[in-house]
């Protein structure tokens, strides 16, 4: 694409000009970008102090910057790459929780205040940047919009690329919905948003969606014990709900085995 990563050296070579610097002396966009991306990929359950340590030096200039600007793009290519990576998830949701906590209380963002009227300064900027991303993302469909999904189906149907198009937006909605679930057990999103999430995925039971039930069988399974230990009526009518589900014609095998699943799982004590 023409706006594809390049390598530097490569991207110098070709003539293009990366601005290194700003002309406040910050990191200029572009080379955040490539440096936090760099370290997203590196990024394992091994070495996650040291990424974390690492990422959270870039995002220290926020200090210096009205918006959060930078904080912000860190949180965006932090998220992308949770959704994209859904095996992934714990690892980018315990990096995730290293940022709020160590984040400097100096970052602020002007116009973003709490109900009191005051500030908002960092973890709490972070976790406030992190929810609206959730919140953005699931309210779009989990990885894309009803009508992009079936638009998508119907042009897999005739095209090979259009699949991998497909397979993409489900891969980023299953992604999301585990990402929210890791996120949860860790305590920075409540009970109320899981709830919130299980009880749209699940709300169409004559018609189904295949990718809705799927992604709420993944996110109850994510967060099925704490959720159940603080809603466990909540979580009865939701397992109510996969039981009728799992005879439903509108399901594909497949399908009704990973609700059988969740049940089990549900009858076992998670």
């Amino acid at each position: 694409s023409e706006n594809r990563w390049k390598p530097r050296r490569q991207a110098e070579a070709e003539g293009e000009k990366i601005e290194e610097k700003t002309e406040s002396g910050l990191m200029a966009p572009e080379m955040v970008r490539r440096k936090v991306k760099g370290l997203l990929n590196r990024l394992t359950p091994d070495n996650l102090p040291g990424i974390s340590k690492l990422i959270l030096e870039i995002a220290d200039q926020s200090r210096f910057e009205k918006d959060g600007r930078t904080l912000q793009q860190i949180l965006e290519l932090t998220f992308d790459k949770a959704c994209d990576e859904p095996h992934w998830s714990q690892t980018y949701a315990d990096f995730c929780n290293i940022m709020l906590r160590n984040i400097s209380p100096e970052i602020t963002a002007d116009g973003v205040y709490d109900k009191n009227g005051q500030p908002v300064v960092g973890g709490a900027l972070f976790r406030r940047y992190l929810l609206m991303r959730c919140q953005q993302n699931f309210e779009k469909g989990c990885g894309g919009t009803a009508d992009e999904i079936e638009a998508a189906k119907l042009e897999a149907q005739k095209a090979s690329d259009e699949y991998y198009r497909l397979a993409a937006i489900k891969r980023r909605g299953l992604g999301l919905v585990r990402f929210i679930g890791e996120l949860y057990t860790l305590g920075m999103v409540s009970e109320t948003v899981v709830n919130g999430c299980i009880k749209q995925l699940l709300g169409h039971i004559t018609n189904p969606r295949e990718e809705e039930v799927e992604s709420a069988c993944h996110l109850i399974l994510t967060a099925g014990a704490p959720f159940q230990s603080k809603q466990p009526q909540r979580m009865a009518v939701y397992i109510d709900r996969l039981d009728k589900l799992k005879d439903s014609p509108e399901l594909s095998q497949k399908l009704k085995f990973k609700i059988l699943d969740v049940l089990e799982a549900y009858e076992q004590g998670w």
